[in-house]
């Protein structure tokens, strides 16, 4: 079961750490802001995330912060130095097994920040302790996954949150009112943009041995035991598929919530379609670091279209859409917005009519990406919202199928000549547009197309009500909902 961990022996194992970057980010002193009722919080991973997470919920009024788990020591160790630096009022007490805090009648809810293959299994594991959980994008590493959390909600009556904060910007749902409203005409169809700039990351000669501060049975939990080929231990997991879901599901799941609200917040799409690949760098990564997923929703599809790729050689900068890097924009008859303005078809802001005071001439948005999420959770957690509407993990489930759908299309296609390509999506102008900006950076990085082949997905059939693939692809498809098998103890069961 792992052994509980001693909160000195983790701050004299931590001799020689240089934390500035963590510690600088801390106030000077975080004051107890409550004595009874507070709610006590467990942070289940204290990585890059999990770390701001803890940082976070320690301001948090009527919050405290108990205890922190991670397989890795030293990540604790940097963690429980930080509270110690910031002169945190409360006891800590850290954990190296999950299932030690969660055994903890002192812990009400935590907050999963662990790699995305831990998500679904530490907040189900969550549910059946009678705790309530706050669970990190993606929320599942595979769909089948994030439908068990989703019945382990229910079942055990918890409030579960998803980590899409977007979900509790108050300007995003002025905007959805706006869409609703017509005032731009007929919704015609959502671009999900991504440009975030990526290096590559290396190629391994030989397999990477887990440092020594870190239990890799308990880090490796559900995924399986395979060698780790590549330089960097942590975070570097993302771009691999035993742990991680790529870019669609790193960063993919707030584009793609975001634009699936937009669209009024329907089930899953009936098809896909993903032409990706990994352009430029020769590395030991498996996911794509460029390309684009066409949902074709009924009425209004949706792209998403991404590139972890520099603008131009030896340019540290990345493209846009629209003015935007990362987020959604909502195309209808008579104009679009995008980054909390309203614009019509020659690129205009739209003015106010009448408006007399210059900073609120245009059609705009107040946005703040969702800063209050964390604390909307806590308010769930003390007024027992079982089914908070827009944070319930039900939606954040299926915005995280999204992501499932994509990657799935991708890891069934094949490489495929721009010729081929241009066939499958011929009738689809929002994706030809798409396919011929990627084409268009692809040649200024010096790519061609017609040499370095993309990677063409299968189209793919999906029913949302079963959530289950059809159709000629199903039968493969359908192997990616879920794990093949799950290593023992680690297991997400069928009947949670």
């Amino acid at each position: 079961m792992g052994s509980q961990l001693n909160r000195r022996d983790l701050i004299r194992g931590a001799v020689g750490w240089a934390a500035a970057s963590t510690l600088s980010a801390w106030p000077t002193r975080l004051r107890a802001q409550g004595a009874n009722g507070d709610v006590r919080i467990g942070i289940i991973g204290v990585g890059g995330k999990g770390s701001a997470h803890l940082k976070e919920a320690a301001k948090l009024q009527g919050v405290r912060v108990v205890a922190i788990s991670d397989p890795d020591t030293e990540q604790m160790t940097k963690a429980i130095t930080a509270l110690e630096k910031a002169e945190y009022p409360h006891k800590v007490t850290p954990h190296k097994d999950i299932r030690k805090l969660l055994e903890s009648k002192d812990v009400d809810a935590v907050i999963v920040a662990t790699p995305n293959h831990w998500h679904a299994l530490a907040g189900i594991w969550a549910c059946q302790a009678g705790k309530d959980a706050y669970v990190e994008k993606p929320v599942s590493y595979n769909m089948f996954e994030g439908r068990k959390l989703v019945e382990a909600a229910r079942k055990y009556k918890r409030v579960v949150y998803h980590g899409i904060q977007r979900r509790s910007d108050l300007g995003q749902q002025e905007v959805c009112e706006y869409l609703k409203s017509g005032a731009l005409g007929k919704l015609k169809f959502v671009q999900g943009p991504f440009f975030r700039l990526r290096e590559s990351i290396g190629k391994a000669t030989e397999p990477l041995q887990p440092p020594p501060s870190i239990d890799y049975d308990l880090w490796l939990g559900p995924a399986a035991k395979e060698p780790l080929m590549r330089l960097r231990f942590h975070y570097d997991w993302h771009w691999f598929w035993n742990t991680g879901n790529g870019e669609i599901g790193n960063n993919g799941p707030h584009q793609l919530d975001l634009a699936r609200r937009y669209l009024g917040d329907p089930l899953p799409p009936p098809r896909v379609l993903t032409i990706a690949g990994r352009f430029l760098y020769d590395d030991d990564a498996q996911t794509p670091n460029s390309g684009l997923v066409f949902y074709d929703f009924p009425g209004a599809p949706l792209i998403y279209e991404f590139t972890n790729l520099p603008l131009k050689p030896g340019v540290k900068a990345v493209g846009n859409y629209k003015g935007i890097k990362e987020g959604a924009v909502a195309h209808c008859e008579n104009g679009y917005i995008a980054g909390g303005f309203a614009y019509d078809n020659s690129d205009k802001k739209i003015e106010v009519p009448g408006a007399t005071d210059p900073k609120k001439k245009f059609k705009s948005f107040t946005l703040d990406n969702g800063r209050d999420h964390l604390q909307n959770f806590i308010n769930s957690v003390r007024k027992r919202e079982l089914r908070p509407g827009l944070k319930d993990i039900e939606v954040g489930h299926y915005s995280t199928c999204l992501c499932h759908l994509g990657n799935t299309s991708y890891r069934l296609g094949k490489e495929a000549p721009p010729g081929a390509i241009l066939e499958q999506i011929k009738g689809n102008p929002q994706a030809l547009a798409t396919f011929e900006r990627m084409k268009a950076h692809l040649s200024d990085l010096g790519i061609r197309l017609d040499e370095s082949k993309a990677v063409l997905g299968q189209w793919l059939e999906f029913d949302a009500k079963k959530e289950v693939f059809t159709g000629d692809s199903a039968p493969e498809a359908n192997k990616l909902l879920r794990r093949a098998e799950y290593r023992k103890p680690y297991v997400v069961p069928d009947k949670v």
